[in-house]
């Protein structure tokens, strides 16, 4: 049975893996867009590449569109949560390797990919 909410937008809850001195992984929640918002973003900016996120300018729009929480974000220096914000996000999004990561999460949870452990 297929439960549904007519009134909400669907979300999913990936583990991100970072890929930076050390493997780091948080959780993110995406939110599906509908077609008519991937539509405009795709005649704006083109279709969307998972294999090369830190190229295209769409890949960024899409993932500011879509990536609405996370879990397990922490501050380096003293260890305390980061709640989720646009300007947390965005920062999160111009750090290339964590963008690449956050894509790749994103378009595996869409695709119902399953990634190695």
């Amino acid at each position: 049975m297929l439960n549904v909410d007519l009134n909400a937008r669907p979300t999913f809850t990936e583990t991100v893996e970072v890929h930076l001195d050390t493997v780091q992984r948080f959780r993110a929640t995406f939110e599906l867009p509908e077609d008519v918002d991937l539509d405009a973003l795709t005649q704006q900016y083109g279709q969307p590449d998972p294999a090369a996120p830190w190229s295209a300018p769409g890949d960024k729009a899409l993932l500011r569109r879509v990536w609405i929480g996370w879990q397990d974000v922490q501050d380096k220096k003293n260890k305390q949560t980061i709640e989720f914000s646009e300007g947390a996000r965005d920062y999160l999004l111009s750090v290339v390797t964590i963008r690449a990561a956050v894509a790749k999460a994103f378009f595996d949870g869409i695709a119902g990919a399953r990634r190695k452990n």
